[in-house]
């Protein structure tokens, strides 16, 4: 029987996308709204992702729209930027730097 390749999923340090290939955070990858905006901006990939909820790989232009939406929502782990207000569906969202080969992938984990 042929080896199962993790997909869409999040353990630990390390993300493994639709391909089966493996994404790791360093500590201290957590990333301040105005990193998110630069790298948004310059056309990163975006996945959200959360405890218990479905992986969401987001389209160049749904990217913006998202990214609208939960900024007001953001808040920096160990940033000292206070509480995030949370959105209607009671979620608050940080941003996770993955990296690749030299290549970032921007994650918004949702939170409560």
């Amino acid at each position: 029987m042929g080896q199962r390749v993790s997909r869409n999923r999040v353990h630990g340090d390390r993300l493994w996308d639709d391909g089966g290939r493996v994404w790791r955070r360093s500590p201290g990858s957590w990333l301040s709204a105005a990193e998110v905006d630069e790298l948004v901006g310059a056309g990163h990939a975006v996945v959200v992702h959360g405890f218990g909820g479905p992986m969401r790989w987001l389209t160049p232009p749904a990217t913006g729209q998202e990214w609208a939406r939960t900024r007001e929502h953001f808040l920096q782990p160990g940033g000292g930027d206070g509480a995030a207000v949370p959105d209607a569906r009671g979620h608050v969202y940080a941003g996770i730097a993955w990296r690749r080969e030299g290549r970032v992938l921007v994650g918004l984990q949702e939170g409560c």
